[in-house]
């Protein structure tokens, strides 16, 4: 059974929550690096996980990201369920045509599910979205 990824589940209030992509590229090799530069700041601002293609593990193990993290982060994959839930946006950037674009690709060519807007609240520009 996959196991499964609900982003509110894993909100941590002040953090900066950081998705890794990492894709086939040899840079893909710099990814443990990266999670553990992350991690190591004396503040402790970063919520890391990483998202890998199959091809770009075969540059590092996804256990080591983990163990580079002591398990705050993980790496998934394909093979694992993802709950996403994407963040507030102002009102202006929900209501582009370039989001209107992205949303229908999202929902029709990736069979996702989209739901919301899920109410409104101030957002950091003043505006409510």
């Amino acid at each position: 059974m996959p196991r499964m990824f609900i982003a509110s589940e894993r909100r941590r209030q002040g953090a900066y929550h950081v998705l890794l992509l990492s894709t086939g590229s040899v840079a893909s090799i710099k990814i443990p690096l990266i999670v553990q530069a992350l991690h190591a700041d004396p503040e402790q601002r970063f919520e890391v996980q990483v998202a890998a293609t199959n091809t770009s593990l075969t540059f590092y193990d996804g256990k080591s990201v983990e163990e580079v993290s002591n398990g705050k982060s993980q790496v998934w994959t394909d093979q694992d369920e993802w709950g996403v839930g994407l963040g507030s946006m102002n009102t202006f950037m929900y209501t582009h045509p370039i989001t209107a674009k992205h949303l229908k690709v999202v929902i029709e060519e990736l069979g996702y599910k989209v739901i919301g807007p899920q109410g409104s609240k101030g957002l950091a520009c003043g505006d409510i979205g």
